[in-house]
C-alpha cells in the first residue's frame, strides 16, 4: 500500500507556484549588486560636494559686498577649498587611489579663489601647508587658519601620485560665517551665530543661483544686522512676561496658566520677529544686488513659494514671518528703489 504524502496535493501546488515565482525575475549576483551600490554611493557623494560648493560660492560672493563698518576687525584667512577625508568612496569620485594612511582630499575649489589662481584642482591631496604636515581636514584647517590674510602660503600637494608645491596668497574672509547644507526635504534656510544653513530641499526648489542668492542674502542680513542676538533677548523678555502672566492666571483658572504663558510669549516675540524679517529682506536684497545677482529672481522665488507652498500665505498674529504676498509687494518696491538709486 502506498503511503500518502503527508502535506497533501494543495501544498505541492503552492510550492510549485512559489518555485516558479522565485525563478521568474532576472537573477542578480552579489558582485553586480556591490558595484551598483558603489556607483550610487559615489554619485550621491559627488552631488553632495556640488551642493556645498554651490552654496559656498554664492555665500562668498555675498560676503564680498558686506559694508566696511560691518566687517570683522580680525578677518579670517581663506583660500577657497572644500576639504574631506580620503576614503574609498571619496577617492572614487575623483579617481584617486585610497591608501591605508590618512589623507586630506580637496573635494572642491571655489571659482576665482586664491586656490583656483594657484592652480589647485578638485581631487588633489593636500599634504602640507607651510611647515605643517596635513593628514585630515581638521589639521588642514588649523594649518591654514594660522596664516595671516595677504600672506603667502606654500602648499604641498599630491596629484596622480606626484608631489609638488603651489603658493597661494591667503584671502581675507570679511565676515565670520560658515555656509553649510542640511540634508532635509524641507524648503528652508536659517541663520545661527556664525553660520548660514540651507536645506537640500531648498536647493532643489530654487531654479537659479540668483534665487539662491536672494535667500542667502536675507540670512546674511540677519547676522550683519544683529538680529540673532536681539531675537535671543526678545525671547528672554517674552518668556519672562509669559511666566508672570501665566502664574497670575493659574491662580484664577487652574490649568490655564501654561496656555496664557505660551500665548503671551509668542505674542510679544512675533511683531519683533516680523520686523527683523522685513529688514533682512531689504538689506539682504541690497547684498544680492551689489554682488551682481539678478534681484528680480526674488519675485519669481516668492511667487512660486506662495503658489506651491500656500501655507506661507496664512496670516496670524503669532507668525514670525511676513506672509508671502506681503513679501512680494515689499520686494517689488525695494527692487524699484535699488534700480532708481543706481
Amino acid at each position: 500500500m502506498t503511503r500518502p504524502f503527508p502535506f497533501g496535493i494543495p501544498y505541492l501546488v503552492v510550492a510549485a507556484l512559489l518555485a516558479g515565482c522565485a525563478t521568474a525575475s532576472p537573477r542578480i549576483d552579489r558582485r553586480e549588486l556591490e558595484l551598483a551600490q558603489e556607483f550610487y554611493e559615489v554619485k550621491a557623494l559627488r552631488h553632495s560636494y556640488g551642493q556645498i560648493l554651490r552654496v559656498r560660492t554664492v555665500g562668498e560672493r555675498l560676503l564680498a559686498v558686506v559694508p566696511p563698518h560691518l566687517r570683522s576687525k580680525n578677518p579670517q584667512p581663506s583660500i577657497g577649498i572644500l576639504l574631506d577625508d580620503l576614503t574609498p568612496a571619496s577617492g572614487r569620485v575623483f579617481g584617486v587611489s585610497h591608501s591605508k594612511e590618512r589623507a586630506c582630499l580637496i573635494a572642491g575649489v571655489l571659482p576665482d579663489s586664491p586656490a583656483a589662481r594657484a592652480g589647485l584642482q578638485a581631487g588633489d591631496l593636500l599634504v602640507g601647508a607651510g611647515s605643517r604636515k596635513v593628514r585630515t581636514p581638521r589639521e588642514a584647517a588649523a594649518a591654514l587658519g594660522a596664516a595671516k590674510p595677504g600672506s603667502l602660503i606654500v602648499l604641498t600637494l599630491e596629484r596622480e601620485g606626484v608631489r609638488f608645491e603651489r603658493s597661494a596668497v591667503a584671502g581675507a574672509k570679511p565676515y565670520p560665517v560658515v555656509f553649510s547644507v542640511l540634508d532635509s526635504e524641507e524648503v528652508n534656510s536659517f541663520a545661527a551665530p556664525g553660520q548660514i544653513v540651507v536645506t537640500s530641499g531648498l536647493l532643489r526648489f530654487v531654479i537659479s543661483d540668483d534665487e539662491l542668492a536672494v535667500v542667502m542674502g536675507h540670512e546674511l542680513a540677519h547676522l550683519t544686522q544683529g538680529h540673532i542676538a536681539k531675537r535671543m533677548g526678545t525671547g528672554l523678555i517674552g518668556g519672562t512676561i509669559g511666566i508672570i502672566l501665566g502664574t497670575a492666571v493659574e491662580i484664577l483658572i487652574p490649568g490655564g496658566g501654561d496656555v496664557i504663558s505660551q500665548a503671551a510669549s509668542a505674542g510679544i516675540q512675533a511683531p519683533f520677529s516680523q520686523d527683523f524679517e522685513r529688514e533682512a529682506d531689504r538689506v539682504g536684497l541690497s547684498y544680492t544686488y551689489l554682488a551682481g545677482y539678478r534681484v528680480e529672481a526674488g519675485i519669481d522665488f516668492w511667487d512660486r513659494f506662495a503658489t506651491e507652498l500656500p501655507r506661507s500665505i496664512s496670516k496670524s498674529f503669532f507668525n514670525t514671518h511676513p506672509t508671502s504676498p506681503e513679501r512680494l509687494l515689499r520686494l517689488k518696491k525695494a527692487i524699484a528703489e535699488l534700480k532708481a538709486g543706481s
